[in-house]
């Protein structure tokens, strides 16, 4: 497993090639074929040519000043995962039904650090109960779960972080509420410990910013949790 994912990690570095440094295009795609697209790109591609091959890895290549919650990107980011899980077993019946990887590319101004950390789309979303809370979505039989269109987006709040918002969808209202329903279940578990992504967010914070060695007992178990659900494989980048 730690071999593969080794290969998988220096595979999208080999193909990110100085698309790694770019600030301009954050999100990428590469195929199972091997080609690689801007998100958006590919998403027009996909309305274009419905032969075009589809997603296999989901690359995110994210630029800071210095947050200590991305130290943990998968609690820092967590809505990429949410996105990333809707695209592939939820809004698409092609194109994202190969998605296996999500990569999360790091870059600390501040610090001069830059990391990257791979980890399975299947063993995160099991082990964050993802299909358990998913349930609630299909709970609607009048809800086309097939639809091959692109109804979901990133975006950023005013803080600078990384949302999942609904583009219009024939102005489906109960759509959009049970997308932020899910969200905020998923956010809500206590998976790290005793804390949820929000408070382990706040603890790592602390901890990092105020030097707060008291929580270090608190931010080894949230990493400990963290390993554990998300099995990721990091490589630090130079």
């Amino acid at each position: 497993m730690v071999i593969k994912m080794k290969e998988i990690a220096e595979y999208i570095l080999q193909k990110l090639d100085d698309k790694t440094y770019d600030k301009t295009h954050l999100y990428h795609i590469i195929t199972k074929t091997g080609e690689i697209y801007k998100l958006d790109e590919y998403e027009d591609l996909i309305k274009e040519d419905p032969g075009i091959s589809s997603a296999y890895i989901f690359v995110v290549n994210l630029w800071f000043s210095y947050e200590p919650t991305v130290y943990y990107p998968f609690i820092g980011e967590n809505g990429l995962l949410l996105e990333a899980y809707l695209r592939k077993y939820y809004y698409y019946k092609t194109h994202f039904n190969d998605l296996k990887y999500i990569a999360i590319i790091v870059h600390f101004s501040k610090t001069s650090e830059a990391f990257m950390e791979v980890v399975d789309l299947e063993i995160a979303v099991n082990n964050t109960n993802l299909p358990k809370l998913m349930q609630l979505l299909n709970e609607d039989k009048n809800h086309n779960k097939n639809k091959d269109v692109v109804v979901l987006e990133l975006d950023f709040d005013e803080q600078g972080r990384l949302w999942l918002s609904v583009k219009d969808a024939d102005n489906d209202e109960d759509e959009y509420e049970k997308i932020r329903e899910l969200e905020e279940r998923f956010e809500a578990q206590s998976l790290f410990g005793r804390y949820s992504f929000q408070e382990a967010a706040e603890i790592i914070n602390k901890y990092y910013n105020e030097n707060n060695e008291l929580l270090g007992g608190d931010v080894k178990a949230i990493k400990d949790a963290y390993n554990y659900i998300f099995k990721p494989y990091r490589i630090v980048l130079l």
